[in-house]
């Protein structure tokens, strides 16, 4: 099974691969501060349509202009709630995408860098990043689902993507945040995953939940401690990327 994962990662893990995806945003920018709040944004508004996520992203960071980081940096509370006043995205509404900006400017403002901020709440005795995603759903205690609620049973899939860009590194991740560790991240489970996941008979279930997620990532994780969710990109474009399907993968398996 390694060899055959392999030979997909080695065939679709390229950037090449990466449009239409959300990521792309975050690829614009260089410095390590903007990418890492743009990588917040865009993974955080990752539900629905990837073209109509692709449009809202771009009416946000046309707002923020050549910096997010400085953006942040200099706006007030009230800029925020004045730039973003009747932006919506599905069921977001400009309260509460204002909530989410407001809560990135006090985190930028106070810890200087995301990195920071996440290290600030990391429970380092855990051997995935689970309790910390519920540590930061904890501090920006919003009203909505941007990120998920803590007391909920949420696969925390957005933040799982989020992490994956920030903390692995290879030609797709970036591997900005180098005090945390790749081994301890978790799979991005969504429709997608969640299929190819069956077909590789790493679950059953179909339920969106902490327990299946873990399960699922142990199972990545016992055919590559260090790096388990080193397949996800290249896995998950078959069922994302308009021109590749799941043919490819069932035919391994």
């Amino acid at each position: 099974m390694i060899e055959d994962l392999n030979k997909l990662y080695e065939k679709y893990n390229r950037p090449e691969y990466i449009h239409p995806d959300p990521f792309e945003f975050v690829l614009r920018y260089t410095g390590k501060e903007d990418r890492e709040i743009v990588g917040l944004i865009a993974s955080s508004f990752a539900v629905g349509n990837v073209f109509q996520i692709l449009k809202f992203l771009e009416s946000v960071f046309v707002k923020m202009g050549d910096s997010p980081y400085s953006f942040f940096l200099n706006s007030t509370d009230d800029d925020i709630k004045e730039i973003f006043k009747g932006f919506y995205y599905r069921y977001y509404k400009d309260k509460e995408i204002i909530e989410f900006f407001l809560n990135i400017r006090r985190v930028v403002t106070t810890f200087g860098s995301l990195e920071s901020w996440v290290k600030s709440l990391d429970n380092e005795e855990s051997d995935n990043y689970l309790p910390l995603f519920v540590n930061i759903s904890r501090d920006f205690n919003l009203s909505s689902a941007l990120i998920p609620k803590a007391t909920g049973n949420s696969a925390f899939k957005r933040l799982a993507l989020y992490f994956r860009w920030m903390v692995r590194k290879d030609e797709v991740d970036l591997g900005l945040w180098v005090s945390l560790d790749p081994k301890k991240l978790i799979i991005p489970l969504d429709i997608h995953m969640m299929s190819i996941s069956k077909i590789l008979g790493f679950t059953k279930s179909s339920a969106n939940s902490r327990n299946n997620v873990v399960k699922i990532t142990d199972r990545f994780r016992s055919l590559n401690p260090d790096d388990p969710v080193k397949w996800d990109f290249s896995l998950s474009r078959l069922g994302i990327h308009p021109d590749l399907n799941y043919k490819e993968l069932i035919d391994l398996f």
